[in-house]
C-alpha cells in the first residue's frame, strides 16, 4: 500500500478510536532505538515469502476446528510459510505446526516463549499502548537470540516499517502481501462469529471496551476487504467469514493449493 494512502486511512482510524498519534510515533522510536541494527532485514522476509504458499493463522472462534482440518495435511506443509497472529500462538504450538513468522504487539502469554523456535521471526508491532512492553520484552528477546522485525502504524523509520493494516490479523495479511506470495490461505479469521461470541464474552459488562473492540474489528474487516479486492495475490479462507472477494476452500481445494 502507498504510504500516503495508508496515512490518510490511519488518521481516519485515529479519529474514530481517539488514538494519540504522538504516542504511536514515540513507541515506534523506542522500538527503533532498542533494535538498532539487530533486526531482520526486509530482504530476509522477501526470501521467505515471495512466490510461496503462506498460511496466516488468527485467533478465530473456530480455530481448533480449522486447525484439526489443517492438521490432516500437516505432511504437505513443509514448503508452506506459516504465519501466526498473536494470541493464536498457544493453539498452533499445541498442534505442533512449525511457525515461520509470529505477528504480535506483545499481548501474548509469555509462557509460550520457551516453546517458540529460535528460527521463528517475530514481527513486533509498536503502538502507543505497548511502549512499556516493548521496553521490557524486546531487550529480553534479543538477549535470548530471537529474530525481530519491527513494524509501526505511523511513519516508517530506518529499521521499523509500515506495511499497512491496523489489528493483528489484517496487519499480517498486509505484511505478507507486500512481499508477493503466490497464494495465501487464511485460517481462524471469522469476523462474523467474532462479533457475535468472542467479543461479547470477553467484554461482557464493559460497554465502552466492548464497543471499541467491535469498532476495531469492523475496521479490520474493511481493511482486509480493500486489500483482498485490489491485490493480484490469490487469497483463500478456511473460515466461515463474509469478507468480500475471498473464496472459502474445500478439502480438495486445500490439497491442490498446497501442492501447487
Amino acid at each position: 500500500m502507498n504510504i500516503i494512502e495508508w496515512m490518510e486511512k490511519y488518521r481516519w482510524i485515529a479519529s474514530k478510536l481517539d488514538i494519540d498519534i504522538v504516542k504511536d510515533q514515540l513507541s515506534s522510536r523506542r522500538l527503533s532505538i532498542i533494535l538498532g541494527s539487530e533486526f531482520v532485514k526486509q530482504s530476509e522476509l522477501k526470501n521467505i515469502i515471495e512466490d510461496n504458499i503462506v498460511i496466516i493463522i488468527g485467533f478465530g472462534v473456530d480455530l481448533d476446528t480449522e486447525l484439526d482440518y489443517l492438521y490432516r495435511f500437516k505432511h504437505l506443509l513443509d514448503k508452506s510459510v506459516i504465519v501466526v497472529v498473536d494470541k493464536a500462538i498457544g493453539r498452533v504450538l499445541d498442534y505442533g505446526f512449525k511457525i515461520d513468522i509470529f505477528i504480535t504487539d506483545l499481548d501474548f502469554d509469555m509462557y509460550y516463549l520457551d516453546r517458540i523456535s529460535s528460527e521463528t521471526i517475530f514481527i513486533i508491532h509498536s503502538h502507543g499502548d505497548n511502549v512499556d512492553r516493548i521496553e521490557l520484552i524486546v531487550p529480553y528477546l534479543l538477549e535470548k537470540g530471537f529474530k525481530i522485525h519491527g513494524t509501526t502504524q505511523v511513519e516508517s523509520l530506518w529499521n521499523v516499517f509500515n506495511y499497512g493494516g491496523f489489528t493483528d490479523g489484517d496487519r499480517a495479511l498486509y505484511l505478507v502481501n507486500y512481499f508477493k506470495p503466490r497464494r495465501v490461505i487464511l485460517v481462524g479469521m471469522d469476523f462474523n462469529k467474532l462479533l457475535n461470541k468472542n467479543v461479547i464474552d470477553k467484554y461482557y459488562g464493559n460497554g465502552l471496551k466492548h464497543l471499541r473492540k467491535i469498532v476495531k474489528l469492523e475496521i479490520a474487516e474493511k481493511l482486509l476487504e480493500e486489500l483482498i479486492c485490489k491485490t493480484n495475490t490469490f487469497i483463500y479462507s478456511l473460515s466461515r467469514n463474509f469478507l468480500k472477494c475471498i473464496v472459502r476452500i474445500s478439502e480438495n481445494d486445500l490439497i491442490s493449493i498446497i501442492r501447487d
